[in-house]
């Protein structure tokens, strides 16, 4: 997920977000997902269109769980 108005520093920093071995999800300070990089959304099985703004804690929390309380 790559959103159209994030420029970034430098090729390197997009080389290390992309790297395909890391799971990587950049969190704005209010909760919102900025940006996640393909091995992020496979590990997650969430699609790019299902997050963008998206509340994180919302996207990772464990239903089970949240049935239990």
């Amino acid at each position: 997920m790559r959103p159209a108005t994030t420029t970034w520093a430098s090729p390197l920093l997009e080389l290390l977000f992309e790297e395909p071995g890391a799971a990587r999800c950049l969190v704005a300070p209010d909760g919102r997902v900025v940006r996640a990089n393909a091995a992020w959304l496979r590990m997650t099985g969430l699609a790019a269109g299902e997050l963008a703004g998206a509340d994180v804690a919302s996207l990772l929390a464990d239903p089970l769980a949240a049935r239990t309380l």
